[in-house]
């Protein structure tokens, strides 16, 4: 195996395991390298994506083609992906919105109705869930798992 190929897939394997810190190393390369690299795997690029500052993530979607942008947003989080698209000009925002699943399609529609500065706008559409006939121990280990940047309140519902 070359180096290089050695290379790709070790930054492969640590973009994979450690997105937020593969992504602050992306963030200081030259914009093209950025960009081929994001090019590369519309699976890996979305968690990368995940683990930049909104805005800085959102220019390199504007810098892609809207064919990359839309895959990555295939794999991306909805409500991470609505939130990137807010920074986007309409034109950007509606060839890469056409480029997408249907369903995924009218999610992003749906999110992108609330003005960028309202809650609506980072709210999350899904919030976790639980089973009602579980323990407590269940319950918190499937929060764990759901959790996407943090929960920072949980309430119980009985009804």
């Amino acid at each position: 195996m070359s180096t290089e190929a050695c290379f790709a897939r070790l930054a492969e394997s640590f973009s994979r395991a450690h997105p937020a810190d593969a992504a602050r190393g992306l963030e200081s390369l030259p914009g093209p390298q950025v960009i081929a690299y994001l090019s590369d795997d519309p699976e890996i690029s979305a968690g990368l994506l995940g683990g930049m500052p909104a805005p800085a993530a959102a220019r390199c979607i504007e810098a892609l083609a809207p064919d990359v942008a839309a895959a990555i947003l295939q794999h991306a989080d909805p409500d991470q992906a609505a939130y990137l698209l807010h920074y986007l000009n309409d034109g950007e925002r509606t060839a890469i919105l056409s480029r997408v699943s249907d369903a995924l399609s009218r999610q992003l529609h749906d999110r992108l109705s609330y003005p960028v500065e309202s809650v609506g706008a980072v709210m999350r559409m899904q919030p976790p869930s639980i089973a009602d006939n579980g323990t407590i121990l269940q319950a918190t280990e499937g929060l764990r798992r759901q959790r996407s940047g943090g929960i920072p309140y949980a309430y119980a519902v009985d009804g």
